[in-house]
């Protein structure tokens, strides 16, 4: 970060590895997250509008008003010209229709898994910013052909357009390994096939499962107990070594300390060799976390 502050604009996967973002006098930085990273941000007021990143340019657009925001990251214009939220309603961009786009399957854990869309320029990007351990690709075309797939995957249950990101912590706890992960995902990879194998303008794709854990760094355990921040205010301190970096979500060690960086977006950081402090947690565990997965199945 830099040493003046900067407006945080968030956490994102580029190919296979996490990068943060922020605003310094109106220009994007960006700077490699890396696991074994020691970080020390101070948050700082006000929390204003991040704008909007337009990814077929690959520029961050700014936010017209420079606008103050009381919660999230965006004022109510930019969250309307997002593209990202537009494809998360099921609206593609302007001019984006016909460009070609891959359904997968993604897993999170026993029994957990979501069917999902994303641009075939993003790669396993897209899969990486989902906190998914494992994937497949399912078809692939035109936006519009995908999403229709995917809408008729998730009507039908084959597998939900969406998890909340409480469900796939709590399965990072237990992680089966990559052979049990990939049989779960082939079996509804081939339900996902006879579904939509006659819906017109998509290319079938064979199942060839991918791991993500490595990535993220759970090739090492989670602790047994964590303190997962759920809120942030001014003058709050975050600091540690970075020992996971799992979708969006930062683990610090020692203190082992779980971050969703969401919840810094829009806030200025500065560099601080202050230790952790004035943030809101809740304390999480295996045994609770076990419980919650359980109760997500029944």
């Amino acid at each position: 970060m830099d040493g003046g502050g900067l407006l945080f604009t968030g956490l994102h996967w580029e190919s296979d590895r996490p990068v943060l973002t922020g605003l310094v006098a109106g220009r994007e930085h960006v700077r490699p997250l890396e696991l074994g990273q020691s970080v020390g941000w101070e948050v700082t007021s006000p929390r204003r509008c991040i704008g909007i990143y337009d990814r077929r340019e690959h520029r961050r657009r700014l936010c017209p008003a420079a606008a103050l925001v009381a919660d999230g990251s965006q004022c109510d214009l930019c969250q309307r010209a997002d593209p990202g939220r537009l494809m998360a309603r099921g609206l593609a961009p302007t001019g984006m229709e016909q460009e070609p786009f891959d359904l997968y399957l993604a897993w999170f854990g026993d029994g957990l898994s979501k069917v999902g869309i994303t641009s075939e320029n993003r790669g396993v990007a897209r899969l990486c910013e989902q906190a998914a351990l494992s994937y497949c690709r399912v078809a692939h075309g035109p936006f519009t052909s995908i999403r229709q797939a995917e809408v008729l995957l998730s009507r039908i249950g084959v597998a939900p357009e969406r998890l909340t990101l409480r469900t796939k912590q709590a399965a990072w706890w237990r992680i089966p390994p990559a052979v049990e992960r990939a049989a779960e995902l082939a079996a509804l990879h081939k339900a996902a096939i006879d579904v939509i194998r006659r819906l017109p303008d998509i290319e079938l794709l064979e199942f060839q499962p991918g791991d993500l854990t490595p990535l993220f760094g759970l090739e090492r355990e989670m602790p047994g107990r964590y303190d997962l921040v759920t809120a942030v205010r001014p003058g709050a301190v975050l600091s540690g070594e970075v020992t996971h970096v799992i979708g969006r979500s930062v683990v610090l060690g020692p203190t082992r300390l779980v971050v969703d960086v969401g919840l810094l977006e829009g806030w200025t950081l500065r560099r601080t060799a202050e230790l952790t402090g004035g943030l809101d947690v809740e304390m999480r565990s295996r045994e609770a976390d076990a419980r919650a997965v359980q109760g997500t199945l029944f």
